[in-house]
């Protein structure tokens, strides 16, 4: 039986893993979340290397989208700035307790 990947261990609160790319509850079984987080961490990195800020962005879970936002204007999105403001507008709408990132 696989066990949790070591790097998703420090994100396991109450029974779930709260990861910037995986939120599952532990039940569903370390397996899935694994491959789930791999899958998805691959995909963000070529998002990332294509200039693809949209992509890179809603592969995070809800509640890192922010974070991800910001990491990506530190990555290159600075550099189309057309797709900033409407990812921002999209990121903001979408964004769920949004005034516990304006301190960011």
């Amino acid at each position: 039986m696989e066990t949790l990947h070591a790097d998703l261990i420090p994100y396991v609160i109450n029974g779930r893993v709260r990861h910037p790319l995986v939120v599952e509850d532990l039940t569903t079984g370390a397996s899935y979340i694994n491959q789930a987080c791999r899958d998805k961490l691959d995909r963000a990195k070529e998002a990332g290397a294509d200039g693809n800020w949209g992509l890179y962005v809603w592969l995070h879970e809800r509640a890192y989208r922010f974070d991800a936002l910001l990491s990506a204007t530190k990555k290159g999105l600075t550099k189309k700035p057309s797709e900033i403001w409407p990812l921002v507008g999209e990121v903001w709408q979408d964004a769920e307790n949004i005034h516990q990132r304006l301190s960011k």
